[in-house]
């Protein structure tokens, strides 16, 4: 479970993306007056819409600086907490924990989760958010400049995220269980590293190579499943927004 950490860092952090975003359509904007000075109407564009292209690009720079180092700082501050808990359960239930998991299992958790957990909570949690928040940044740009595209985008825009739930649940689903064969793999491989004196002592090397060989293959084609789930997701997505640039 997450700490009692101040939740502050992470809204900072998902208004700072946010913001980011709409300076990125506003330098579009201005990007597109200053093309269609030059093409369309055979002019150099407007000095103020110059200067307000290099204070956008400025700002857009200070905020993703900003808000890296947010990001940066609230990774630290939240791993650091985790590991510390981790450190204190170690010291209070040290023989019942291993009795309970394999050491293979805590090396992971880690190495392993724990960067895994503060990466959800500070990249895929953030991105959560502006996903909810940058289709009505959109939707509110685009109805002003043409209420048709506006129209099609509003249809369009939940079927995009209802495919890929269906699809992402299902590599969800593989990835939970490839964990699992994963702290077996490692647990399996681990005592036979702490037994190899009575493995040396019934000369069984070659039937324990064997069986872990069989067991490598199956979790390396469980892996191939996983990431052929993940190009889906991603072949998916980019099926819909193909048609959906088309469509615009």
């Amino acid at each position: 479970t997450l700490p009692n950490i101040s939740p502050w860092p992470f809204w900072l952090s998902v208004r700072c993306k946010v913001a980011l975003f709409v300076l990125m359509l506003v330098a579009f904007w201005c990007f597109a007056q200053v093309i269609d000075a030059f093409l369309v109407n055979l002019q150099p564009p407007p000095k103020i819409m110059l200067i307000v292209l290099m204070g956008v690009l400025f700002s857009a720079f200070l905020v993703k600086g900003a808000f890296l180092y947010i990001q940066h700082c609230s990774k630290r501050v939240l791993e650091n907490t985790l590991q510390k808990q981790l450190l204190e359960r170690f010291q209070q239930e040290q023989h019942a924990l291993l009795r309970r998991r394999s050491s293979f299992y805590w090396q992971s958790l880690w190495l392993t989760h724990i960067p895994a957990l503060r990466d959800w909570r500070y990249d895929y949690q953030v991105q959560q958010w502006v996903a909810v928040f940058t289709p009505i940044v959109i939707v509110a740009v685009v109805l002003p400049v043409n209420y048709v595209v506006d129209l099609t985008l509003v249809l369009a825009m939940p079927l995009v995220p209802f495919f890929m739930y269906l699809v992402g649940w299902g590599a969800a689903n593989a990835q939970r269980k490839q964990f699992v064969a994963l702290s077996r793999l490692g647990g399996m491989f681990v005592d036979r590293l702490k037994n190899l004196s009575i493995i040396a002592s019934y000369n069984g090397f070659a039937e324990q190579y064997s069986l872990l060989r069989r067991a490598s293959e199956q979790f390396n084609r469980r892996t191939m499943k996983v990431v052929s789930l993940a190009f889906l997701s991603n072949t998916v997505l980019d099926f819909f927004s193909t048609i959906a640039m088309a469509l615009v």
